[in-house]
């Protein structure tokens, strides 16, 4: 054993409290299988005891005039020992080494069986927590570590405390995950599992699909098509009748669709899927538009009112839409006939009319 002098491996003392040199001694194993451990040290500027902690046990304080200490008998399973001593009245004064503890055979190795891994629901934040339980037998070690399938401890815990809950796990976002437990300081004693993985992401969602469809020019018009998405990719397909209308971004909604041939038969679908995910998807359908209709019609029709000027009054700005007219039409409203007005003028501007809270009517014909 090492010998106790500070004097025979310090070249010079210090008033602050020192530990250094230490070591870990394995005796042979027994015919328990079990072994022994002496602990030897040299130290300066210490007070009277020390203590000798490791794996997660206490093995107790000793005085330095007993060094050295012998501690045990440990079970010989070839797991990694550590001991850590620290003076009594200092615990920055410390010193830490670990030993391979001998393979004494017989039944004492550490034994890891049953592992069993159960997810419990999703969390708000896309973790989930699991519920680990297993059976084990000479674990040398009150504590066991969680491993994941990247190799990062994650969880560390008391054999007591089986079955454990560990928080937040991280989902690998494969259809299965993977944990590995160990007893503490012992990597030759694990087992893993893997295990169903929940979906803790948010759904992608296409919802809401409008198509407008514009005015004809000839037998053909355009349509354009706008919806609501959440947790999508980055585009989308919209297909329809047979017909792939193309890929599209999302940032570029709404987009325009076209031409397409207004026979006024047709009832033409329009499918909005997810470029990554096929089952995120929305239709809409508009009924059959015919282009080939020469009825006049108007529509749209919008009166948007000016600012009340310095005589309390407003002028109305009106427009609309139209198709297969003349070339001419009439405003009437409130009992009066605001004239007659060329298409080509839109949009017009009537007044102005007193300021006085009445509500205006527009007839356009």
């Amino acid at each position: 054993m090492l010998a106790t002098s500070p004097t025979d491996l310090k070249l010079e003392s210090s008033l602050a409290c020192e530990i250094w040199d230490l070591v870990a001694e394995a005796h042979p194993c027994d015919d328990n299988d079990q072994f022994l451990v002496d602990i030897d040290f040299n130290y300066a500027d210490v007070s009277d005891s020390f203590t000798v902690i490791g794996n997660g046990n206490n093995y107790g304080t000793f005085a330095y005039d007993d060094l050295y200490i012998t501690l045990g008998p440990f079970d010989g399973n070839s797991q990694t020992m550590e001991f850590v001593v620290f003076d009594q009245m200092d615990d920055g004064c410390n010193a830490e080494t670990v030993l391979e503890a001998p393979n004494c055979g017989g039944s004492s190795n550490c034994e890891i069986w049953d592992l069993v891994v159960d997810p419990l629901e999703c969390n708000d934040d896309g973790t989930y927590d699991i519920v680990i339980n297993f059976e084990y037998a000479n674990p040398g070690n009150d504590f066991f570590d969680v491993i994941d399938a990247d190799g990062n401890n994650i969880g560390f815990y008391a054999l007591n405390d089986l079955p454990v809950t560990h928080e937040n796990f991280v989902p690998s976002g494969n259809d299965y995950d993977f944990v590995k437990v160990c007893i503490n300081d012992n990597p030759d004693c694990c087992a893993s599992a893997e295990f169903m993985a929940l979906d803790c992401t948010d759904p992608c969602q296409i919802s809401n699909v409008v198509v407008d469809p514009s005015a004809c020019d000839g037998m053909l018009f355009w349509v354009t098509i706008n919806f609501d998405f959440e947790n999508t990719s980055d585009q989308f397909s919209v297909q329809g009748n047979g017909t792939d209308y193309g890929d599209f971004f999302y940032d570029d909604l709404p987009i325009t669709i076209g031409p397409l041939i207004g026979d006024g038969t047709t009832i033409y679908e329009f499918v909005v899927t997810d470029l990554d995910d096929p089952e995120c998807s929305d239709f809409a359908v508009i009924d059959p538009i015919d282009c080939n209709s020469n009825d006049c019609e108007i529509w749209d029709l919008v009166a948007e009112a000016h600012d009340c000027d310095d005589n309390d009054q407003f002028l109305v700005d009106l427009d609309f839409n139209f198709a297969n007219t003349s070339d001419s039409f009439e405003v009437h409203g409130n009992g009066n006939n605001y004239g007659t007005f060329a298409y080509d003028d839109l949009y017009i501007t009537l007044g102005p009319f007193d300021g006085d809270g009445q509500t205006m009517e527009f007839v356009v014909f």
